[in-house]
Parts: C-alpha cells; sequence; structure tokens
C-alpha cells in the first residue's frame, strides 16, 4: 500500500458551497445531496486529506488491551481492491478484486463511494456544489469541519430489497478467499461498527486466540469461524478466556466471548449443545453471530445499537433474527435457513 502524502502537501482537496442537510439514495441513480433549497446534486470525491476510505487513523486500529500483540494494518479494504490514484487524486476499485462489502461506502463522508451494480467512485469535475481549495490557512480546518458533518448524516448504504442477493456473492468470495483476507475482512467490519477489534499479530505462539474486542469497558476474545469446525471454535473460546484471565488479569465472568462465523452451524452439530453446557458448567456465555448479520447492521443501521451479550444462542434457540430485527428496527427480508445466517439452514 503506498503512503499518503502528509496533510501539509494535500492542497487538493475540496470543499463545500453549501452543506447538504441529508444524503438520499435512489435504486436508479447516485446518492444526492439534498440542499436547503430543495435542490439536489450528485455526490462527488472530495478528496479528503485524511483517507477515510483506505485507511483507519493509529487510534481506530488501537489494541483494546495493552501489550496485545496486534497486527497493526491500516487498510480499510480486506481485499486490496480500493487504491489511490495520485494523477487523479482519488480512489479506484479493481473490480476483480472487490469483495463487494461496502466498507468504503461507509466510510466515505461525501458518499462518493456508492453501490449500484457493483461499487463506484463518483468524480464530477463540474460540480457546481463543490470548489477546489484556494491554499487559505483556515481551508484544511472547514475542510475538516465539512468532513465531520458529512460523517454525521444518516445514510442508507444499499437498498433492504439487495441484501440476500449482495451477501450471496460475497459469502461466494469470502469463501474462496485466504484466512488473511477473511481475518482483516472480520477485523474491519467490526471497526466500522464502532467496536474496537484487533487481530493477533502472525506468528505469535504465546497468544493463540484470532482477536479480541471491546464494549463499553467489557474485552472479550474472538474466534473467526468461516468452515464447518464451529465446535473447536467453542472449545478454543475456553482456552482463550483463561489466557486473557491469567495474562492480562480480566476476571472470566466479565469477558465477552464471541465467535463470528461465516454461516451458522447445522441444527445436529454439536456446537449448540457445547454452547449450551459451557453457560450450565462454567456459568459463561459465548455469543455467536454471522458476517452476514453484521454487514446488514453496516448497511442498515443510522445509529450501532449491537449488543454483543445479546446474541448468546444455544441447543434451546439457534436464531437471532428477533434479537437483530428489534435492534435494526426493520423485518429483515431473508428468508428463513438462507446461508445459514440468523438460524441453522437444516
Amino acid at each position: 500500500m503506498k503512503i499518503f502524502k502528509s496533510r501539509n502537501t494535500a492542497n487538493s482537496f475540496f470543499l463545500l458551497k453549501d452543506e447538504p442537510q441529508a444524503i438520499i439514495f435512489d435504486k436508479s441513480s447516485k446518492p444526492l445531496w439534498l440542499l436547503k433549497d430543495g435542490s439536489k446534486h450528485n455526490t462527488t470525491c472530495l478528496h479528503c486529506t485524511e483517507k477515510y476510505c483506505l485507511q483507519f487513523s493509529p487510534l481506530e486500529i488501537q489494541p483494546p488491551l495493552k501489550n496485545f500483540p496486534t497486527l497493526p494494518i491500516k487498510e480499510v479494504c480486506p481485499s486490496g481492491a480500493l487504491k489511490w490514484d495520485d494523477k487523479r487524486q482519488c480512489p479506484t476499485v479493481d473490480s476483480q478484486k472487490c469483495i463487494q462489502c461496502g466498507f468504503c461506502v461507509k466510510r466515505c463522508p461525501a458518499k462518493a463511494i456508492y453501490f449500484q451494480n457493483g461499487i463506484h467512485v463518483s468524480m464530477e469535475t463540474n460540480n457546481i456544489n463543490v470548489y477546489q481549495n484556494s491554499g487559505r490557512e483556515n481551508d484544511s480546518e472547514l475542510h475538516d469541519k465539512q468532513m465531520a458533518y458529512l460523517k454525521s448524516l444518516p445514510f442508507q448504504a444499499l437498498n433492504i430489497s439487495e441484501y440476500s442477493s449482495v451477501i450471496r456473492e460475497i459469502y461466494g468470495k469470502l469463501i474462496h478467499a485466504d484466512s488473511s483476507v477473511r481475518e482483516l475482512f472480520v477485523r474491519n467490519l467490526l471497526i466500522i461498527l464502532g467496536i474496537p477489534t484487533s487481530l493477533r499479530r502472525t506468528g505469535d505462539v504465546y497468544t493463540r486466540m484470532d482477536a479480541i474486542y471491546k464494549i463499553g469497558s467489557k474485552v472479550g476474545p474472538l474466534e473467526i469461524e468461516f468452515g464447518q469446525d464451529t465446535l473447536s471454535a467453542s472449545r478454543r473460546i475456553l482456552d482463550d478466556i483463561a489466557i486473557l484471565h491469567t495474562r492480562y488479569k480480566l476476571d472470566k465472568m466479565i469477558q465477552l466471548p464471541l465467535v463470528v462465523c461465516l454461516t451458522l452451524p447445522n441444527a445436529r452439530q454439536g456446537y449448540w449443545q457445547v454452547i449450551r453446557d459451557i453457560k450450565k458448567v462454567e456459568k459463561i456465555s459465548i455469543s455467536t453471530i454471522t458476517v452476514g448479520v453484521l454487514l446488514i447492521f453496516l448497511w442498515h443501521a443510522e445509529k450501532l445499537n449491537i449488543n454483543i451479550d445479546d446474541y448468546y444462542i444455544d441447543y434451546d434457540n439457534m436464531s437471532m433474527r428477533a434479537v437483530a430485527e428489534s435492534q435494526l428496527k426493520i423485518k429483515i427480508p431473508i428468508a428463513e435457513g438462507f446461508l445459514g445466517l440468523l438460524e441453522p439452514q437444516k
């Protein structure tokens, strides 16, 4: 990944003449800025001085636990599909590498990156609501304020009717992706959802958990399982809890163990029984959530309201549909058992 120019030399950014009151999306068009006077303008890349779509800030990838051996990867795009074009001074998308997860769509303050039969970048050099900075001392400060304002505007990244088809396509790509891409995908997804997450540093033999994450003041171990070996994930996470207890002095009863999987295990698999047995014997609740549910939160929620504690499901109740719909305040238009996203396929 290229090292971006510092803010002092980034003199090609753009500013808004009028801040939009809302960002709206019509399936038949690009995202639009809606101004106070009622006029609508296509969004366009503002050449941000901070490349939100491409990189996380150091604070965003800071480990939830001090001295945790983390992978300090800054890239937002887990597949390397999004790159910075120095000549055009904007991001470009390699459609062959793109997973269509929408991470860059969510991160772009101006919503110049958008879904429309793939992911595209809007570059309108003649947009009448945009002007290039003139190098004045307060332009950078104004640019930052405008970016912060744009990031605060609610925006639904993907039409709800498209959830099933897009998730099917993403899953098809993730199944064939390298394990490093899958793990980075989950880490980045959680960070963008506002959940600080750190992957374990590759080669560290003393810390075997895949990752750790933090919600509020609580930290938990995270196992990422994209295959069929979910039973091992439930057992590994007990080892993770012990490591966090002995090495980092985290009481096992206040940890938030979590398994993120691509597809929920089938009803007859031992995973569900083990999860229930652990809770009965050890009084530890291991939560389970699928990549698909996290993606729906990413695309839909204006404000994230995801309580991992609510995603404890076991042999007696294997569905997360009710809690997800309650938190999202929508009826999720996905058929029962579809890809094992909300309940097991069988």
